[in-house]
């Protein structure tokens, strides 16, 4: 689920009957995306548009280099098998998220995004570019992303945002548990290219994550 917290504007839940979210750029994600640009409108996820939204981010990070404290921050969270249905702000009456929910309220919830592909990796390059897994090859389940695909952090990255990843695994540099005849080309020919994409970069099991995360909320110097 991706969720971009906006300090600066507060936009309750459509579906539980408050204030209607402004107009949105819908993008193709897994399974929830949510972007606090809401000059933006559209009614189908393009690449255009999401592209669009991440130069927005970019150009809104540059006006307000005078007030950086005035961007808002970017959380995405992925987590497997987790639909909308089994979030509280998406109505479900038993399932407690109340972490999630302040997200969804303090921010923007999307009600119509939908995943590009049922295998994880292509999924999560259409999330970090904007783009159909076919059109920048990410059909495996153990491919890199090419090196020549832009993805939108470094766009955010290039406007002064602290960018980074952290957790179980993202697979966009390859899978892991390939085979070693696998990994020696990847490793040989320099294709894991998300260490120079991101600021932070640390993969690792679930009892290390929050210690990730709080090494990279250390390390941000104080960026957006």
């Amino acid at each position: 689920m991706l969720l971009y917290a906006n300090p600066d504007r507060q936009v309750r839940s459509h579906r539980a009957g408050t204030a209607r979210p402004p107009p949105h750029c819908p993008i193709v994600t897994r399974p929830a995306f949510a972007v606090p640009f809401p000059t933006m409108t559209l009614t189908r996820p393009t690449r255009r548009c999401f592209l669009g939204t991440a130069a927005a981010a970019a150009g809104l990070a540059t006006t307000a280099q005078p007030q950086p404290a005035s961007r808002p921050n970017i959380l995405l969270i992925l987590s497997d098998d987790h639909s909308a249905a089994h979030v509280g702000c998406y109505g479900n009456p038993d399932i407690k998220t109340p972490n999630l929910d302040r997200f969804s309220e303090e921010g923007v919830r999307l009600d119509r995004a939908y995943v590009t592909c049922p295998q994880c990796v292509p999924s999560r390059a259409s999330i970090m570019t904007g783009r159909s897994p076919v059109r920048i090859a990410m059909t495996r389940f153990s491919a890199p992303l090419p090196r020549d695909v832009r993805t939108y952090p470094e766009l955010l990255r290039a406007a002064g945002y602290f960018t980074g990843v952290a957790g179980r695994g993202y697979h966009l540099d390859g899978s892991a548990n390939a085979p070693q005849e696998t990994t020696t080309v990847l490793d040989k020919n320099n294709l894991r290219t998300f260490p120079n994409r991101l600021d932070y970069v640390k993969t690792g099991g679930r009892q290390v994550t929050l210690n990730q995360l709080q090494e990279f909320l250390d390390l941000s110097g104080g960026k957006p």
